[in-house]
């Protein structure tokens, strides 16, 4: 979540979020971040921010700036 809220507003992409936080050096079959990812968006929605979290197709996620 800290890196993707230092760059909020903008695509972090899968390759480096592997490599920041897990030591994932490339991508692997792992799902890992997929499970991260469905994890922070529920507790996202547990405090009504259900879409703050977005995914770009073949690139990586993103944090929603708030307005």
């Amino acid at each position: 979540m800290t890196i993707l809220a230092r760059n909020a507003g903008r695509v972090v992409p899968r390759r480096r979020l592997l490599l920041l936080v897990w030591g994932i050096p490339c991508e692997s079959s792992t799902n890992v971040l997929n499970v991260h990812i469905w994890s922070l968006r529920r507790k996202l929605a547990s405090i009504g921010a259900p879409q703050s979290v977005r995914t770009v197709r073949g690139v990586g996620f993103a944090l929603h700036e708030p307005d």
